[in-house]
């Protein structure tokens, strides 16, 4: 795990390059492939960040800005779950995702898979500005807010699933607005 929150909370940068030949991060069960605090986070080529059970591929704390693209491998049991980015937005009211998320579920875990989550709650907002992929037919979401306000300017594209209970959800908001 990358770990960057600097001294007195005034963060740093991260800058990855993809290797080309399997992941590049792998974690334990719970486990979080970057962790940064008010940082910039660069991801350059196709950085792949692969976890199983209960992992996340990247938490951006605070006022930490993540560009390039992830594509975020879940690796786990059947029933698991996995996140690529997690944004807690701490104290910042307004966040945006630049990143591009894949999502590529190995298992296909039925537990679900969330490209882009963020903690905030109602009064928030966060945009994203990246584009979002899914190829599973297993439980998948784009996007999931615990209230702040979804702006979505990026493409989410999830694959089908051959019934409704469980669809695959571009955006799911516990909030009033989504533009």
């Amino acid at each position: 795990m990358l770990v960057n929150h600097g001294t007195s909370d005034e963060g740093g940068t991260i800058m990855v390059t993809a290797a080309g030949t399997g992941p590049d991060i792998k974690t334990g069960v719970n486990g979080k492939g970057i962790y940064a605090q008010n940082s910039d986070i660069t991801l350059t080529g196709n950085y792949i960040i692969e976890t199983p059970e209960k992992g996340i591929g990247i938490f951006a704390s605070k006022n930490t800005n993540v560009t390039g693209t992830l594509e975020y491998k879940y690796n786990g049991s059947t029933t698991g779950t996995g996140m690529g980015i997690i944004y807690d937005q701490l104290g910042v009211a307004s966040h945006t995702n630049n990143a591009n998320v894949k999502l590529t579920n190995t298992t296909n875990t039925t537990g679900g898979m969330i490209g882009v989550y963020t903690t905030a709650g109602t009064g928030n907002t966060l945009t994203n500005n990246g584009d979002i992929t899914g190829s599973s037919t297993a439980l998948e979401f784009g996007i999931v807010s615990d209230g702040a306000d979804i702006i979505n300017k990026g493409n989410i594209t999830l694959e089908m699933r051959d019934y409704r209970k469980n669809a695959n959800v571009g955006i799911y908001a516990k909030t009033k607005k989504i533009r």
